[in-house]
């Protein structure tokens, strides 16, 4: 691969990885702050920073193990699986959209899904 490839290969993919990585964060957050109780709202918030963090640290790891063994050819393939693993993840792991809107109707609506009656 020459040297003119890897530039390339970095100016496409930084600024799309950071841009879904952004938007995947606020979006899990915005999904979390929903669907937690607001008395758990604070602990589930850290749990979620804490486990970015940890991705943080091992994502480098591996990919400078991917880079040692499989050379620059192996990174968009790792980078694949990787995201391919986050999708099945994330169908198995988020709730069916009908509760996820049956939770913004309840606390759009008022405390326990009542709906507030004006007098």
């Amino acid at each position: 691969m020459a040297f003119a490839d890897v530039w390339a290969y970095a100016l496409v993919c930084v600024p799309l990885k950071l841009a879904a990585g952004l938007l995947a964060g606020l979006a899990l957050e915005s999904l979390l702050a929903r669907l937690v109780p607001k008395a758990e709202l604070g602990a589930s918030l850290a749990v979620l920073d804490v486990l970015q963090s940890g991705c943080g640290v091992l994502a480098p790891l591996l990919g400078g193990a991917a880079m040692q063994y499989g050379g620059l050819q192996a990174l968009p393939a790792l980078a694949a699986a990787g995201y391919a693993c986050l999708l099945l993840l994330s169908f198995a792991a988020l709730p069916a959209a009908s509760s996820v809107a049956d939770a913004a109707a309840g606390s759009a609506s008022g405390v326990g899904g009542e709906v507030k009656k004006e007098r």
